[in-house]
């Protein structure tokens, strides 16, 4: 009759049971960043998308607050502060001197024109302008369109649907690799 013998290295075992509450932490803590960053990328993509902005300009508006290890909650902020009608793909003569055909842009999706607008550089900001009724040449002001926050506020149950699926994917992915380690 063939034997065979089982052995357990209980050391092992124990060095493992040992350090599993901290990798466990730390699991959760890659899992809840990993969530945050991939909820603000699909933020920034929806938005403009939604806004017809490119991604950059939508995402500077878009803030992510990372977990920490003491606080393990992500947290993503747009902001309400209006984005200038020039990132929006503003159309005109640039300046217009004087011509007066106005500037046409396309937000969300619709066109819309501005026909006392122009195109300039006011030091070194380019933007579009519109100069007060009656006022003579001056004062002008800068025009701007909506902002991101606005839309976010509308794709935000789909943000963070998509934020914990990333978390719970990445939590399964984590323990894995811990229960794979114990071996």
């Amino acid at each position: 009759m063939a034997d065979i013998n089982v052995q357990i290295d209980s050391k092992a075992v124990e060095r493992a049971l040992r350090e599993a509450p901290k990798k466990v932490a730390l699991a959760i803590y890659r899992s809840v960043r990993r969530g945050t960053q991939s909820a603000h990328t699909l933020s920034g993509r929806l938005v403009a998308r939604e806004m017809g902005l490119k991604v950059g300009v939508a995402k500077k508006a878009i803030e992510a607050t990372e977990p920490t290890f003491t606080n393990l909650e992500g947290q993503i902020r747009a902001s309400r502060k209006p984005i200038p009608l020039i990132q929006f793909g503003a159309k005109g003569p640039r300046p217009s001197r004087g011509r007066g055909r106005g500037v046409t842009v396309r937000i969300s999706g619709k066109t819309r024109r501005y026909a006392r607008a122009f195109i300039t550089t006011v030091g070194r900001h380019e933007g579009v302008f519109e100069r007060r009724p009656g006022a003579g040449r001056l004062p002008i002001r800068e025009l701007f369109g909506p902002s991101v926050g606005d839309v976010f506020r509308g794709k935000q149950n789909e943000i963070l649907r998509h934020g914990a699926e990333t978390v719970v994917k990445e939590m399964r992915r984590q323990i894995g690799n811990i229960l794979g380690g114990i071996a």
